[in-house]
């Protein structure tokens, strides 16, 4: 299970994500659909744990992954 909990990424002076709240289960199938520069590919790097966010955290199976 994968939670997003007030999820932010600013550069400079732009947020890109804004207090995103994501909340998918184990063996759901889910897509992110947007327009470019919506945050699509920075939400992903975020969860895969490459990119730190501003603020908010991303929990796999309830531990932090920004943590591990």
């Amino acid at each position: 299970m994968i939670k997003t909990k007030n999820l932010t990424k600013k550069y400079v002076d732009s947020a890109i994500l804004r207090d995103i709240n994501l909340d998918i289960s184990r063996g759901q199938l889910t897509t992110l659909l947007g327009q470019n520069g919506a945050g699509k590919s920075t939400l992903l790097r975020i969860i895969a744990g490459q990119e730190f966010p501003t603020s908010g955290v991303v929990n796999f199976q309830d531990n932090n992954i920004h943590q591990l």
